[in-house]
């Protein structure tokens, strides 16, 4: 009965993320609503498209009980909450940048104390723990600093949503393969909850993310990561292979802009995928193909995660050759005479 309900929380969860979403189109809640240009010219979208996955999962949650299916752990959920009622405040009235980090770190603290830590499998071929004075300040900045790339990623269309979809689909599987229930049909739920809100937030999106929506799955990610690293489900660097095509994107731009002399908290369209899209490419276009390179990554991840090192390496290494591939491809074409087609970029 466990099991069966747990996926019936599934499909619920992408059904009730749907629902709400269609709602929260219908009303005005526009949470420093954004100007938009796109296909129907300039419009006012609302930043509200995170709502749906909150309310989506917490319904399910509130039901798991009831269904004896209590799947996401307790403390997962109240760290989520924070990082949720932060980024409320943040789409609504704009907050302080140290404000969301503070709340972030201490979400981090959260999962921390919940024993779930990074370790040496971050490198194929390793195993085993670091010693407490490494492993815990690590695993916060890897927690910050995967919640604040993920909302990074959440720049046109369909993006962040539909690599979550993908992404958390694939840890599902993962799950199921390791023989792990509890975490493959947690990851289901949060995969399902960002496929309700897809139809809504593809171009031309309906609803935005906001920062509600990207940070809480920049947050499920870093703290999934951890979860299944800890029950021997699937080593760190197998979910960092798997998200590698937005997390090389966020980090490689980030880190560029630094070396620059940009504060990393200012806005900007550097991204890979945002300059593609400024070269004429369509918002649908972009995130078709970041989101098939998450399909191909987490293939390539379930195919080798179980095998030996040589094959993990070559994984990873051939995944950052195409990487720089596509940047020096992307950099070229920027050097030539540019379509008249208009690109329609989130500002």
């Amino acid at each position: 009965m466990k099991l069966s309900s747990g996926w019936s929380l599934v499909a619920l969860s992408a059904l009730a993320s749907f629902a709400i979403s269609w709602r929260l189109t219908k009303v005005s809640v526009m949470m420093r609503a954004e100007a938009h240009r796109g296909p129907g010219g300039l419009r006012r979208i609302s930043r509200s498209g995170g709502i749906a996955i909150i309310a989506s999962l917490a319904l399910v949650t509130g039901l798991g009980p009831v269904l004896a299916a209590n799947l996401v752990p307790i403390r997962f959920l109240a760290a989520g909450a924070a990082i949720a009622v932060v980024s409320l405040l943040d789409d609504i009235v704009g907050l302080p940048a140290g404000y969301r980090l503070l709340v972030h770190s201490l979400a981090a603290v959260v999962v921390v104390e919940s024993g779930m830590a990074i370790g040496a499998d971050v490198v194929p071929g390793l195993s085993g723990s670091f010693p407490a004075w490494v492993a815990v300040p690590v695993t916060l900045l890897f927690i910050v600093w995967t919640v604040n790339l993920y909302n990074f990623t959440d720049g046109i269309d369909g993006l962040a949503c539909g690599v979550g979809v993908v992404g958390l689909a694939a840890f599902s599987w993962i799950g199921f393969e390791s023989g792990s229930p509890r975490f493959s049909q947690s990851a289901a739920l949060a995969s399902a909850a960002c496929l309700g809100l897809l139809p809504f937030n593809w171009s031309p999106a309906r609803l935005f993310l906001g920062d509600l929506g990207s940070t809480l799955l920049g947050y499920v990610i870093a703290a999934f990561t951890l979860w299944a690293r800890r029950d021997g489900v699937m080593p760190v660097w197998v979910a960092v292979l798997i998200f590698s095509p937005v997390l090389w994107d966020t980090t490689s731009t980030l880190v560029r802009r630094v070396a620059q002399g940009h504060s990393p908290f200012e806005a900007h369209v550097d991204h890979v995928y945002q300059r593609a899209v400024r070269l004429g490419y369509s918002h649908a276009q972009v995130s078709i193909v970041v989101m098939s390179l998450t399909a191909m990554t987490s293939a390539s991840a379930i195919l080798v995660h179980k095998r030996g090192p040589v094959l993990q390496w070559a994984a990873g290494v051939a995944w950052g050759i195409v990487f720089v591939a596509l940047s020096g491809w992307i950099r070229r074409r920027e050097g030539q005479p540019r379509p008249e087609s208009e690109p329609w970029l989130k500002p």
